[in-house]
């Protein structure tokens, strides 16, 4: 008889809980104050779909690969073929918005096993995907085209096999052995703070610190799930409409930043697959693998703070989005 009162007892409060879930999820959300997010306008580069690069492994890798042929066309020749080879890819981008920096003390579990009170500082953002992704098409036949309508309607033929870029809402996600076309979008962030103008600048990844989400959530909005940069690599991104913004949530947190810090930068990786590389040809020998000294950096945002405050006394209050005299956001190229 006990046992059946404790798992009634039980299941009563599973569903109790289960209902203030469903009732939690069915709030509104907090709604923001005009100008509370910054959002960054998304940089669409029909350049970055193509990229041209010497094949180094056969120019480099095979010894005597240069040859003057007889009854073909040198341009024909594989060391001339592999010159100036161009690679071409889907490029993909998603919309990142933020909240104001912030602060915020919490007891974080320490190694010894006590807890430690400490400084968190954290920022909001969410990432949404627009669509319009960038694809390089291969034209399959002749088309002609008319060029400046407003001076004289000129018309000109573009050959078949030449390429264009069209705009679309479905991608391959890198992580697909399928390679099966989606509208959604996987974000896989990558966040650091860099402070500046210290005597030793220091760079800090963001930290995973599960007993600080649920404090910053309860302060920011407890009916909005906040998902910390693990969870937020493991969701995808749908697509919105102009109807519906399907925008997804995170937080991303930092702890034992030096007080001192007043210059800084946050850079964040994740929100395109926009590349670039660079090739060592002296690192290429008969007997070394395929890309041996291959570099390759990620178009990377850089939003710029500063805080005119002392070490003493931090206060969120005291950030500032923008530094004075430089730009507020740029697009960077990091490794």
């Amino acid at each position: 008889m006990k046992t059946l009162l404790t798992l009634a007892v039980a299941i009563s409060a599973a569903f109790a809980t289960a209902r203030a879930q469903d009732a939690a999820a069915k709030r509104p959300y907090r709604k923001l104050a005009p100008g509370v997010e910054t959002t960054i306008p998304i940089l669409r580069d029909t350049d970055e779909t193509v990229s041209r690069h010497d094949m180094v492994d056969l120019l480099h890798g095979i010894p005597d690969l240069p040859w003057t042929p007889n009854y073909l066309a040198e341009t024909q020749t594989l060391a001339a073929l592999a010159k100036e080879v161009p690679f071409r890819r889907t490029i993909w981008n998603v919309e990142f918005t933020f909240k104001p920096l912030r602060m915020i003390e919490v007891d974080v579990p320490q190694a010894t096993g006590k807890m430690e009170r400490k400084l968190i500082w954290y920022m909001v953002y969410r990432v949404k995907n627009n669509g319009a992704q960038l694809r390089p098409k291969q034209r399959e036949a002749d088309e002609t085209v008319t060029l400046g309508p407003e001076i004289g309607a000129v018309q000109t033929t573009i050959p078949k096999g030449t390429f264009s870029v069209e705009l679309t809402d479905k991608v391959v996600l890198p992580i697909d052995p399928s390679e099966t076309e989606r509208e959604a979008i996987k974000f896989f962030p990558l966040f650091v703070l860099e402070s500046h103008q210290l005597a030793t600048p220091k760079a800090y990844v963001d930290h995973l610190i599960p007993v600080a989400v649920p404090e910053i959530q309860r302060r920011e909005d407890p009916n909005r799930k906040l998902l910390n940069t693990v969870q937020m690599a493991q969701t995808t991104i749908p697509l919105s409409t102009d109807r519906i913004d399907r925008s997804v949530w995170g937080v991303v947190t930092w702890e034992d930043i030096d007080p001192r810090t007043d210059f800084f930068s946050i850079y964040v990786q994740g929100l395109t697959n926009a590349y670039r590389w660079e090739d060592n040809p002296d690192a290429i020998g008969p007997d070394t693998p395929p890309a041996t000294g291959r570099k390759f950096v990620q178009r990377t945002l850089k939003l710029n703070f500063w805080r005119p405050g002392d070490e003493f006394a931090e206060n969120e209050r005291e950030i500032r989005y923008g530094v004075p005299g430089e730009l507020d956001y740029e697009w960077v190229w990091r490794p």
